[in-house]
């Protein structure tokens, strides 16, 4: 995928491995978009340098995974073929949750400030632990990871291009 298409595409899931004899595959859910792991989904599979366009024929929860089964995937041998790769969705088909969500790519335009004004770092990424996310910025050539959460996110301004941090004390200093 080239960064000049007409629709760009995330990231939603990580193909791990199939599960059973049917074709059901094991995807790691990936940002805050479970619905794109839904029956009739339209996906992208990406494979190493291939890619592949996916409808999700089934989907149930198994543990922290996804079991998706794709159309036209019956078999242990087919689902292989897709294992290690990642799964996409067009970013017109994304609804953020609110109107401070930020997408991974909208990230390196912003810096991020203290409460009273002073910088504190480039926005680099989001650094994904289970449930919690955090926001990694660099600093002097060194990388804080944030928690991005509420009271520590103050406010994330897209007009100025800015995420407001109120950090814990000391956290900017290690």
């Amino acid at each position: 995928m080239s960064e000049s298409e007409a629709e760009r595409k995330l990231r939603v899931g990580a193909i791990k491995r199939p599960h059973g004899l049917r074709g059901e595959i094991a995807v790691e859910p990936l940002g805050d978009f479970p619905e794109r792991l839904e029956a009739g989904s339209r996906l992208t599979a990406r494979i190493g340098d291939r890619e592949r366009a996916l409808t999700v024929a089934s989907a149930r929860r198994h543990g922290t995974h996804v079991l998706l089964r794709f159309e036209g995937f019956d078999s242990v041998e087919a689902a292989e073929t897709l294992k290690g790769g990642d799964l996409f969705s067009d970013e017109a088909l994304l609804t953020p949750r609110s109107p401070d969500y930020l997408f991974d790519h909208e990230l390196a335009r912003f810096l991020c400030v203290s409460v009273a004004g002073e910088p504190l770092g480039q926005a680099v990424a989001f650094e994904r632990f289970g449930e919690n996310t955090c926001l990694r910025v660099e600093r002097a050539g060194k990388a804080v990871l944030v928690p991005f959460s509420h009271p520590i996110v103050r406010e994330v301004s897209r007009d100025r291009g800015v995420i407001v941090l109120d950090p814990p004390e000391g956290l900017f200093e290690l």
